[in-house]
């Protein structure tokens, strides 16, 4: 019996995130799945500046439980979500390589010109930054599959109207 392949999905709680999902769900459906959220630490500069460990914790819990609260509404069953602190293309990268991923699956946002410019591209990043293939949807892919959709939303504001996700064991 062949290997499961570790596919890293990075998670940013954005349609785009659930298109990249989506899209592993339904073309790589035995694969082991390993969601990663990273969260940027404030400004240590900042007036508002509180950090550390209790602060990182509670942010962990409320992003996994964010998380969970979103796929169980669509019934998925995703067992391995990371919360990881720092530079979201260099984290995503030292952690799929940590995993020993075979690939990363990811969509882009679309940013181009002066947005682009203002904010970078993490997928880009990701890209430069990692040891295994990176898999970008571009945000066309996303717009085309959202058109397909009814517009509907759960109380995540995700859109999940007609979505026909499975757990991989399910499957």
């Amino acid at each position: 019996m062949k290997k499961a392949k570790i596919t890293v999905v990075p998670w940013d709680f954005s349609n785009h995130a659930m298109s990249a999902l989506r899209y592993l769900l339904d073309e790589h459906p035995n694969d082991s799945i390993r969601v990663v959220c990273v969260l940027e630490k404030p400004n240590p500069y900042s007036p508002e500046f509180d950090w550390g460990p209790e602060v990182e914790e509670n942010a962990s819990i409320h992003c996994e439980n964010k998380f969970r609260a979103t796929t169980t509404s669509l019934g998925v069953a995703i067992p391995d979500f990371n919360v990881v602190f720092g530079i979201p293309s260099m984290q995503i990268a030292k952690f799929a390589e940590a995993c020993q991923a075979d690939r990363i699956v990811m969509s882009t946002h679309g940013r181009t010109g002066i947005q682009k410019l203002m904010m970078g591209s993490v997928a880009q990043q990701v890209v430069c930054e990692s040891v295994c293939p990176v898999i970008l949807l571009p945000n066309k892919w996303h717009v085309a599959h959202l058109a397909t959709r009814d517009t509907s939303t759960d109380s995540s504001g995700i859109d999940t109207a007609g979505v026909n996700l499975q757990s991989p064991e399910s499957m």
